[in-house]
């Protein structure tokens, strides 16, 4: 599987969440899953897009706060509702890892995530019409 790293990304969540959004939008009739990945510090993380019909790893940067503070807090709930308006929801990764510039960094962990269960997100109905469509 082939990687790409947004490194403009790294730290920076206003970024993050622009390589977010316009890696689903080209994405959208793909098999995809999102990781969620944790940086070594512990306090911030970042996505990797695992797009399976395209054969590619995308990395966001540690750009998110899951603890809800900041700038990073305010990124990681934007980030969850964008993914929610796809039908896709992130999973944990089990191990951690340094956010550098350099992509061969990144080759362990993008090897050992297991394929669970994509997701083609045009196929998706949005929660949000789900909700309408339930009342």
């Amino acid at each position: 599987m082939d990687v790409f790293l947004y490194d403009e990304t790294l730290g920076i969540t206003q970024k993050s969440l622009r390589a977010l959004r316009d890696t689903i939008t080209r994405s959208y009739d793909h098999e995809l899953e999102v990781w969620q990945v944790d940086a070594i510090d512990g306090i911030a993380y970042g996505l990797i897009v695992m797009d399976y019909t395209k054969e590619l790893a995308t990395i966001i940067g540690d750009g998110f706060r899951s603890d809800g503070g900041g700038e990073g807090g305010a990124g990681h709930r934007a980030a969850q509702a964008l993914l929610a308006l796809f039908g896709l929801k992130p999973m944990q990764a089990d191990t951690a890892m340094d956010y550098t510039e350099n992509v061969d960094d990144y080759d362990d962990v993008i090897h050992d995530i297991p394929r669970v269960n994509p997701v083609i997100p045009m196929n998706t109905v949005p929660p949000y019409i789900d909700y309408m469509l339930r009342r």
